[in-house]
């Protein structure tokens, strides 16, 4: 996932507002410590924040509605040059099957997106639904999507009532819930109910692939 800036402008910059944009899971895990930091260093800097999905945030970016965002890909994805923006590139993450707490899927160490064809799906935003559909291409079968939701923690809920199964980054399992949610429970998943176990391509044996199925990695920058 990369942060996108006009890196010149806000280098110089020594107070006021900076706006940034950021997708969910980031801005549950890497933008708090990052705010923090930058108010340590840069106290006059004024950041404003405002969730948004990698698209709407890169396009806020180019229109000068935002300074600076944190925003996602994936390796399947087809992007491969941001000639317009400046990139860094922050980290790559592991794609995680979930599935119910009492699936028999659930024992295993691993599983292979193959022997998730004939489950429900819960998908994500447009990005993230586009990645399971190729990932599950490559596997040799159409998921069949019963729902579709953003919130990360809606997902889980739907998993952990036996509703489907989905694939989610490991920040997004690694956020903390609220209290409602299970105590701010440092858990890998956020939610009772629902397990997760490292998603392998869709032919090989048990073993976790970063990109969560047969697409490859989840990147942030």
């Amino acid at each position: 996932m990369p942060i996108r800036t006009g890196v010149a402008d806000l280098a110089r910059r020594r107070s006021g507002r900076v706006r940034l944009q950021a997708f969910p899971s980031a801005s549950a895990t890497l933008v708090p410590s990052a705010l923090a930091l930058l108010a340590a260093r840069h106290p006059g800097l004024e950041p404003v924040t405002t969730e948004a999905l990698p698209p709407q945030a890169e396009q806020a970016v180019r229109s000068r509605d935002c300074d600076t965002a944190v925003v996602s890909t994936y390796d399947d994805d087809g992007r491969t040059s941001y000639a317009d923006l400046h990139v860094v590139p922050l980290l790559v993450e592991p794609v995680y099957a979930v599935v119910p707490h009492g699936s028999r899927l659930a024992r295993r160490r691993t599983i292979t997106l193959d022997l998730l064809a004939e489950q429900t799906w819960i998908a994500g935003c447009e990005m993230c639904r586009g990645h399971l559909v190729r990932s599950a291409a490559a596997a040799g079968f159409a998921p069949d999507i019963r729902h579709a939701t953003d919130d990360y923690l809606v997902a889980q809920g739907l998993v952990a009532a036996g509703l489907g199964v989905t694939l989610l980054p490991a920040r997004a399992l690694n956020s903390r819930a609220p209290p409602a949610c299970g105590g701010g429970s440092r858990r890998r998943s956020a939610l009772p109910g629902v397990r997760d176990r490292p998603a392998g391509d869709g032919g090989g044996p048990g073993r976790g692939r970063p990109a969560g199925g047969a697409g490859g990695g989840a990147r942030t920058g």
